[in-house]
């Protein structure tokens, strides 16, 4: 006989939700006013700077491996034409990388900045999506409610049941999820 979990047979507690979401009963009464908590400025802040962290480590490391700076600067001789070619698209991706960054620092400033934070009630709707090519496949969890479509964890998303009211507290600039009552 198949068992049916309970997350799909009734509504998440509210301290299934904290925990799959990170958020405290301090910080979903911070939202209910409209505002991120402290907690949850540093919390963003700490991801937005790991993430931008990571994306430039990662890409000195592939340029030095590309580059291989030690063989023609230590040598004395000069690049060759593959070398070259290889300096001017690391150039366009630093380039490139700089520009997303910036992107990606004002976006973060308008939600982390400003401190506010918006909130959408009503039935909610689940759905996923796949992303990424054969190899890097990646399920993106999204629920629908109030006309507006947020990405969620998976953990919170398995607590959630179609259908049922919901209010999401969410980044007034990128629509992240910071709490749902």
């Amino acid at each position: 006989m198949a068992t049916v979990s309970s997350s799909t047979t009734r509504a998440a507690a509210p301290e299934a939700l904290s925990a799959a979401l990170d958020f405290t009963h301090d910080d979903l009464q911070d939202n209910r006013a409209g505002l991120l908590s402290a907690r949850q400025r540093r919390r963003l802040d700490h991801a937005f700077r790991r993430d931008i962290l990571l994306i430039w480590g990662g890409l000195l490391l592939i340029s030095a491996i590309i580059l291989r700076p030690d063989v023609w600067l230590l040598t004395g001789r000069p690049p060759d034409d593959r070398t070259l070619v290889a300096i001017t698209l690391i150039t366009i991706l630093w380039l490139g990388v700089m520009v997303a960054t910036g992107v990606a620092f004002y976006r973060h400033r308008q939600d982390v900045g400003n401190g506010r934070v918006a909130q959408a009630s009503g039935p909610i709707r689940r759905s996923t999506a796949r992303t990424g090519g054969r190899r890097n496949r990646k399920t993106v969890y999204r629920v629908s409610l109030a006309g507006e479509t947020f990405t969620i964890p998976q953990a919170a998303y398995e607590l959630l049941l179609d259908g049922e009211s919901r209010t999401l507290f969410f980044t007034t600039y990128t629509n992240k999820v910071v709490s749902i009552l």
